[in-house]
């Protein structure tokens, strides 16, 4: 069997731009074919895998749930704000500080935990952190209890 190219696929309209557009992103991006494995393995995940997908949210809900129980016992002031369909937390640190500087010190120096800084997504974003709740619980506790350990007990 040949592999199949997304864009072996028919149009179903006559948008062409659109459709080189999209096609000229994938190529930049890289994912312009897809592997030998990765048509069949979409194709099942869409077909085959509803129990896996539940398992999958309870687990996230889980872990959700896990991470502001924690935050709000071990770093008082910092605020977590309620996910709205991400696994992507945003915890405000405003009340610790806005220095991007001091909360990469706090996080990445004396934590070791990786996180994506606010302003990454804008000026608005100062004194915000994102977490990235999608991973084995052990982990999640491992990376909180270290960002606990070495949380700084000053606020601004």
């Amino acid at each position: 069997m040949a592999p199949v190219s997304f864009f072996d696929f028919p149009v179903q309209n006559d948008n062409h731009q659109l459709r080189q557009r999209f096609k000229d992103g994938l190529q930049q991006a890289g994912i312009h074919n897809p592997t030998f494995f990765s048509v069949p393995a979409l194709e099942t995940a869409y077909t085959a895998c509803d129990d896996w997908l539940d398992e999958l949210r309870a687990y996230l809900t889980g872990n959700i749930a896990f991470t502001i129980d924690f935050i709000t016992a071990h770093m008082p002031g910092l605020q977590v704000v309620q996910p709205e369909g991400t696994y992507l937390l945003w915890v405000d640190c405003s009340a610790l500080s806005t220095d991007e500087s001091d909360l990469t010190e706090w996080l990445q120096h004396q934590s070791r935990v990786s996180v994506s800084y606010g302003t990454s997504f804008g000026t608005d974003g100062a004194g915000y952190i994102r977490l990235n709740v999608a991973t084995p619980k052990p982990l999640l506790e491992e990376a909180l209890q270290r960002m606990a350990d070495h949380y700084p007990r000053r606020q601004k």
